[in-house]
């Protein structure tokens, strides 16, 4: 949730103001090679992830920054032929920074504390389906009415924000799953991922746009960057780009939606500057798994658009640890 709702808080603030070499995962000869072990936590265990994640946009009217810091766990309550059931729920947010969202972000996740989320994942952890799907979204659009009722002086503008949060909070199915669970699809990148060493996995994803569209498609590369075969630990690396087409669309529907919003529909000459931009989100995420478990995550990306001689720079660093409750 936090990650969905960050992103997209940052594409309707900001852009509309401004408009190593893979390891063989081979020991010397005569000894082993690096098997996968497979995702598999005891059932009742309880892991404890804590998230920092620090994002500095620069523009050309100077720097905005936001700081996240998190706290959540999740149990393993059942294990099923086809996956696990799980409970999730987030214990600690803190949001401060410099960046105009910040002011919509702190209540927002305020909204979002101690909600117990229970999901059902697939063989590797990754969640399929939100089994109290009715419950959250009840959470989710408080949250969403407390957010926009700090516009109501501005009901144009606020319905234009309740449309964009509704996209991204108010789903259903799979995108209930990825959307609900905050960390966990990451942390399911690297569990039980058939890859061997030397091994190479490209995939094209699809996501929705919150506001409607094209769907927003992204060029992932998967792979072992490290593993180790008398310990089982292994370090993947995945790279991740997404279609500038589909970012250009959206941010042009974002813009679109701001001019109807404040009664300033957008001039041909703003239109074609904006068809014009260049765009680029990159993203590069380090994962270290243990005994089948991802323990650690390490996420860089770098944002740029580029447009009649001005560029805009949004740099997100991401740490991810999990830990077994004591």
């Amino acid at each position: 949730m936090k990650r969905v709702l960050t992103a997209g808080l940052f594409a309707l603030i900001g852009i509309a103001s401004a408009f190593a070499q893979t390891s063989t995962g081979q020991t010397s000869a005569g000894q082993e090679i690096w098997t996968e072990r497979p995702y598999d936590p005891p059932i009742g265990s309880r892991w404890i992830v804590q998230v920092e994640s620090d994002s500095e946009e620069k523009r050309q009217d100077g720097a905005r920054t936001i700081q996240v810091r998190s706290k959540s766990e999740f149990t393993v309550d059942e294990k099923l032929p086809t996956g696990f059931r799980i409970s999730y729920v987030n214990r600690e947010l803190n949001v401060e920074g410099t960046a105009p969202a910040v002011a919509l972000l702190g209540p927002a996740f305020a909204g979002m504390k101690d909600i117990v989320v229970r999901a059902t994942t697939d063989k590797t952890g990754k969640p399929v389906e939100v089994d109290n799907i009715g419950e959250v979204q009840a959470v989710m659009r408080t949250v969403i009415e407390r957010t926009v009722g700090a516009f109501k002086d501005k009901p144009q503008l606020a319905d234009v924000l309740q449309r964009l949060m509704t996209g991204m909070l108010i789903v259903d199915g799979k995108q209930a799953a990825l959307a609900y669970l905050e960390e966990l699809p990451q942390l399911s990148l690297g569990q039980s991922t058939g890859l061997k060493p030397g091994e190479e996995r490209r995939e094209t994803e699809e996501a929705p746009s919150p506001l409607g569209g094209l769907p927003i498609k992204s060029n992932t590369t998967l792979r072992i960057d490290n593993a180790d075969a008398q310990t089982g630990k292994v370090r993947l690396v995945r790279t991740r780009s997404l279609d500038p087409e589909a970012v250009r669309g959206l941010a042009l529907n974002i813009v679109r939606q701001m001019g109807v919003a404040v009664d300033k529909p957008m001039p041909p000459e703003v239109f074609e500057v904006m068809k014009a931009m260049q765009f680029s989100i990159d993203n590069r995420l380090e994962i270290n798994v243990e005994d089948g478990i991802t323990r650690a995550l390490r996420e860089q990306t770098t944002t740029t658009v580029n447009a009649v001689g001005h560029a805009y720079t949004k740099h997100e660093r991401k740490q991810v640890t999990v830990s077994p409750a004591l």
